[in-house]
């Protein structure tokens, strides 16, 4: 979960890139002559929505303004409206995003699974002389276990939610996988719009083709090149001439090691 200064941020509201530049500047601005005018949402002291908000007056230096959350919705269907329908994000954006909601949603639904299984087998141990006859009980043998969204129903939920073509959602399921199985953060990258889908999807897609060598060759070069571009922009840029000098012997003792 990202915190700002002292202030948790639901990791569903941080799926979303943040404004920067003249917007950022216009926002301060604004807040630093008027104040802030629409309080930033909380909800059992964690953010969801004010991000930007909450930047711009601790930049500025004016006390931000809260409030808890009250509305009727459930808080992710909250966050998607306020984010992916209110601003200026591609359709790329919004799949990735929505792949990002729909994980998160998923992880949610297992973790409640578990604890639910976790208090039936707790109960196969009670005592009967300790069972409070007015607490309900949990039967083991109640708990059916969950079956995992299946990829055509998965992706047809981000296709909906997102207002794209089913090609994007599953393409965005492919990087978000690629992502939870390799420590890299593409799907972010698409949503702020530095990656395209179909540049992060080449990288995420397995390299099956049966076509010609130096064809295989060419797409491993590019699929390389964008891995490390997104790299290479996540290093401060005064030690990417060190990085890269680095990343060049690394490559190069990798490929003597192949030769033994």
């Amino acid at each position: 979960m990202t915190h700002y200064e002292d202030f948790s941020i639901h990791p569903l509201a941080d799926a979303f890139p943040l404004i920067e530049g003249k917007e950022f500047d216009e926002l301060c601005q604004s807040i630093e002559d008027d104040g802030l005018r629409e309080p930033i949402v909380m909800q059992d002291g964690v953010l969801i929505d004010g991000r930007n908000r909450l930047r711009a007056c601790l930049h500025v230096g004016v006390a931000p303004d809260f409030t808890e959350y009250d509305e009727d919705i459930q808080v992710p269907e909250y966050i998607w409206i306020k984010n992916a329908l209110r601003r200026h994000l591609s359709d790329d954006g919004r799949a990735a995003a929505a792949t990002t909601f729909l994980g998160w949603e998923e992880d949610q639904r297992q973790k409640a699974l578990a604890e639910t299984m976790a208090k039936a087998r707790e109960s196969r141990w009670v005592e009967p002389e300790e069972i409070d006859e007015d607490e309900e009980q949990v039967e083991p043998n109640s708990v059916q276990p969950v079956e995992p969204a299946k990829p055509n129903a998965t992706a047809r939920a981000i296709a909906e939610r997102a207002g794209v073509s089913k090609h994007k959602a599953v393409q965005a399921i492919a990087v978000k996988k690629y992502d939870d199985e390799h420590g890299t953060d593409l799907i972010k990258k698409v949503t702020t719009g530095e990656v395209k889908l179909r540049d992060a999807a080449k990288v995420a897609k397995p390299n099956n083709n049966k076509l010609a060598p130096q064809w295989r060759m060419d797409r491993a070069i590019t699929q390389f090149r964008l891995y490390i571009g997104v790299r290479i922009r996540e290093c401060p840029q005064d030690q990417r001439e060190e990085y890269v000098c680095q990343l060049e012997e690394a490559v190069r003792e990798v490929y003597e090691n192949e030769q033994d």
